[in-house]
This record gives structure tokens, sequence and C-alpha cells, in this order.
């Protein structure tokens, strides 16, 4: 379970408004000056800055991204041994932390992929955050047959993929992250601008199948992978949350093989450190494009616009969903869903169900990979007719 921060851009809705704070119009934030204080907790620079630091977690804006993948960590004692919060405190942590304001003290809402105690689960998100509940929202069961040729989808220009570098590996209660060398680049396939990659998470079922977040013809894959890029003229995704395309994520599919996958032995091995538990590892000598397709390969997909898989659920993402798979050994799919949370439980079914399209159109490249099902489909109905017409 984790504990959901926001934007200020985007406040969530509140059943009573906090203390000593109105929710105007346009969502902006101020205070109303509580009693008796002369300091306005919601002015600081750090606040107006949307970069606050929340004791055991990361920034707002960081948390923001966790929904993707990626989680900082509470000390769920730490709060009993410091000094108790003034109201202007409270009011502020409660803003910060998309929490439901029930007299005093706030309560904090979690999410979760089940539902145990206290944490919503994905048919709930939308009680943390109103952008789960939006008509943009990802990922959605792309049905191959109404997809729309599109020949502006064209090959991808990747730079610096190759490049070897040391990183961290994160696995918290929702996923597992890699964060990803930000000096590479993205642009092509019909991005509108050049966006770097700030990490990749992985989706997995039980027991190495059904567990990707996207579906093709209502196929589940065993995994998916989440390249999360962002537009590169943004320094920070309070930026590129208010933007319909500030993010570009690039969806693999993990497919079964009868072969093991080396390129992620590394990674599989690095995370036995943390099997049973949430913690940060360090992964050395790795590159970004060890874990995804080759370029080659990477010319057939599809498009369509939506938004991050889990809270904030955000509508800012331009999503490219690859057709060919990844290949992982049965053992390799397996490992994941050996991993545990903190309490023991087994971390499987880390994904969320697909979501409407509301009338969006999925358009695919003219890659002829993309369209080879439609031809064997003509093909096929070709010869069953022309045989009727010999019997």
């Amino acid at each position: 379970m984790g504990r959901v921060t926001g934007v200020f851009d985007n406040p969530p809705s509140f059943p009573c408004t906090p203390p000593g704070v109105d929710i105007l119009e346009g969502g902006k934030l101020t205070s109303n000056n509580v009693a008796g204080s002369s300091h306005d907790p919601l002015q600081s620079p750090a606040v107006a800055s949307g970069a606050v630091s929340i004791p055991g977690g990361d920034t707002a804006g960081q948390d923001a991204l966790h929904s993707a993948g990626v989680e900082g960590s509470e000390d769920s004692g730490a709060r009993s041994k410091l000094p108790q919060p003034s109201q202007e405190e409270e009011t502020l942590m409660c803003l910060l932390q998309h929490c439901i304001c029930v007299s005093r003290p706030c309560e904090i809402l979690e999410w979760c992929y089940h539902p145990k105690g206290s944490c919503k689960g994905p048919e709930n998100w939308k009680e943390i955050n109103n952008n789960c509940g939006g008509d943009r929202q990802s990922p959605v069961n792309i049905v191959t047959k109404t997809t729309q040729l599109d020949k502006r989808l064209t090959s991808f220009n990747l730079t610096g993929y190759k490049t070897l570098f040391d990183s961290t590996v994160k696995k918290n209660s929702h996923t597992v992250e890699v964060t990803l060398n930000p000096t590479a680049t993205v642009s092509g396939g019909n991005l509108e601008d050049t966006y770097k990659p700030l990490q990749f998470h992985l989706h997995w079922g039980t027991n190495g199948v059904r567990g990707s977040d996207h579906t093709i013809d209502g196929e589940q894959y065993p995994m998916e992978l989440h390249v999360v890029h962002i537009k590169q003229k943004y320094s920070n995704l309070t930026e590129a949350f208010q933007d319909q395309s500030g993010l570009a994520v690039f969806g693999f599919f993990l497919e079964e093989s009868n072969s093991t996958n080396k390129n992620f032995d590394n990674l599989i091995n690095v995370l036995r450190s943390i099997e049973n538990k949430s913690g940060d590892v360090s992964i050395k000598n790795i590159s970004a494009s060890q874990f995804i397709l080759p370029e080659e390969n990477m010319t057939s997909y599809y498009r369509y616009n939506g938004s991050l898989t889990a809270p904030n659920c955000s509508e800012s993402v331009i999503w490219t969903v690859f057709e060919k798979t990844i290949p992982l050994s049965k053992k390799q799919l397996e490992f994941f869903s050996s991993l545990k949370l903190d309490d023991g439980t087994p971390m499987v079914g880390t994904f969320r169900p697909p979501q409407l399209r509301s009338g969006r159109t999925v358009y695919r490249s003219s890659s002829p990979a993309v369209l080879a099902s439609v031809v064997l489909l003509f093909i096929s109905i070709t010869t069953t007719f022309s045989l009727s017409h010999l019997c």
C-alpha cells in the first residue's frame, strides 16, 4: 500500500474544506489565514514550486510519478516521535497527501491492486484522485480490427539508449522500477517533441501468466514493461501533467520463451536481495536498450492518447504499445510472482483492468508486421471462398 500525494494544479476533491484553506475555482489553493496565525504555509517557496518534501516520502512531483510505478517509503512510527503538528502544518499535510478531512486528524488514502484494509483497489481509485474516473484512462483493450492506419507513425530515433550506466532498482508495494539514463532521448514516430526517459517499471500477474496492463483483442500477456518519458523541455512532472502529451510511455509485452533472456539476469539477481521487502538496490553496467526490443523491431506499434495506469492517473500520456514481444523464460516470468510485500503477502496481479476507450481512436503504424494479421485474414477468406466454389 502506498501514500498518494498530489500536485497543486490538480487538487483532490475534499468532502470538507481543510481548516485554514479555501479551494477556489480553477484549482487555485489559498489560505484563509487560520485565526491567531501569522504564517501562511501555502505561500512558502517550496509549496509554490510544487516541490515540497514530505516526511517519509519524496517530493510531490516524484510521488506523482510513483503512480506509474515509483513509491517512497514511509516510517509509520515517525509521527509519534515528532512534536504534534500545528493546525497550519496539519492542513498542509492534508493537502499534500490527498486525504479526506474527517474532523481532525486527516485520514490518508492509500491505493493498491488488491483491496485490503483501508487501501483502495482499481475500481475505487477515483476516490483518491478524480483523474482516475476520467474519459482518457489507461490501459485499454486494443481491438486490432478497429484500429486505424496512420502513415505518420514511422520509426523512432533513439539516442543514448545503448550507453552503459549504473543505476538503482526500487521495489515498493506496487512495482519494480529502474531509473534510466537522463541524457538519452527519443523522437520520431510522430511524437510532437523530443522526450527523455525517466524510468522503466513492470506489471505482472500470478505464476508468470496474465499480468499485462494492456490487452490485444482480449489477450492478456504475462508481463508488460513501461518506459516512462517526459518532454525534454520540462524540468519537472508538475509541468508535464499540465500537457496532454507531456509524457510518452512505451509499452512492451513480455512473453514466455523456451530460452532464458540474459539481458534480464542482472535485474533478477539484484532483486533477490530485496525479494521479501521494499527497498533500493544498486545495479551496474546496464543500458536502456537491453530491456526493450531491438530498435529495428520497434516499427510495429499502436498509438493512442491516455493516462498513467495507476494514481494519480494523469491524462497526459501519449501511449505507444509495441506489437512484437520481449521473450523471457518461464522461470524468469515466475520469479516476479515470487516477490513479496513487507507483510509477506505475495506481490502478484500488479495490473489495472482495461478502461473504456470512450470514443478514442487507436492508431496503428504502417509497418507490414502490424498488417500481417489483416493480410492473413484476407487470404483465409479468399481461400475459403474459392474452395466453396469447387464443391
